[in-house]
């Protein structure tokens, strides 16, 4: 069993905040916003919190943007 700060620190590593993956993709939040909304990138909600997995952010670099 793993404690609650590792579960915390694996969980961090693979979604990001929504100010965070603008960051990463150097865009504003409201872009971020539309490409959630557009589904180019997959969101994870945690309560009412929004977070942006890694993984998604990943594969829409590597297919180099929008589709």
């Amino acid at each position: 069993m793993t404690s609650s700060t590792e579960a915390q620190s694996t969980s961090a590593k693979r979604v990001s905040k929504v100010r965070a993956a603008a960051q990463t993709l150097d865009v504003s939040t409201r872009t971020i916003w539309r490409l959630l909304a557009q589904r180019e990138l997959t969101q994870v909600r945690v309560g009412r919190s929004v977070r942006i997995t890694n993984e998604s952010i990943e594969q829409f670099i590597q297919r180099g943007g929008a589709r």
